[in-house]
């Protein structure tokens, strides 16, 4: 009974170590507008290895970069419309979105346009991976439950690649710690080893207990 009851006691211990908070991220295929959809607008072509539009008018900073060490170009003045700067038909292979700190947004629609391979998209914990096709290739990334994203990434398998990255828009855009009800994703728990040691001692309780039991 001494053995059972430290058994159960680690693993609880460890259980409450090991099991990050992880927000629902939702994606969806496709252009699917939520209320409050805002544009992320330019006032004019710019080029560098982060480039800075605003949330439609709102003055709060959008941040886009490339994960690769691409140097992007906005191609003009409006919404955004993003490429490799090295020319027009020059793939990116990654993408990395956010909004000035300190803030966050539920909703974000993007479209790596003219791509070919498979794209993969990170939300804190979460990932999501689909194929991109010569023309558009919309999602729609949605967090629920109350959590807020802060920022998306977008990376290609080898050989993959898209011209540009376009029609990128928000929602549900918060300001933490002043906005009601806006908290941003918790961060990915990576075990201590503190928690990895009681994980082991729960593993050689249970064992021994079989052993008794035969």
């Amino acid at each position: 009974m001494k053995i059972k009851t430290l058994a159960v006691a680690a693993a609880l211990a460890c259980g409450s170590w090991l099991s990050p908070a992880s927000a629902s991220i939702i994606f969806m295929l496709g252009n699917n507008p939520q209320p409050d959809e805002q544009n992320i607008l330019f006032g004019a072509k710019e080029t560098g290895t982060t480039i800075t539009g605003e949330v439609d008018h709102a003055g709060i900073a959008a941040l886009f970069s490339s994960l690769t060490g691409e140097t992007l170009l906005q191609n003009s003045s409006g919404q955004a419309d993003i490429s490799n700067n090295a020319g027009k038909k020059v793939d990116l292979t990654s993408m990395h979105f956010m909004l000035e700190a300190g803030f966050g947004f539920t909703d974000f629609i993007m479209n790596p346009a003219s791509g070919h391979g498979m794209a993969t998209v990170t939300v804190g914990a979460a990932t999501f991976t689909y194929a991109l096709g010569s023309g558009q290739n919309f999602l729609t990334i949605i967090a629920t439950g109350g959590d807020v994203m802060t920022d998306v990434s977008v990376t290609l398998d080898t050989g993959g690649g898209f011209l540009d990255f376009k029609q990128p828009r928000v929602s549900g855009v918060c300001e933490f710690g002043v906005t009601g009800d806006c908290t941003p994703l918790p961060p990915v728990t990576i075990p201590e080893p503190g928690a990895l040691s009681l994980l082991g001692i729960a593993f050689l309780a249970l064992a021994g207990i079989r052993r008794r039991r035969s």
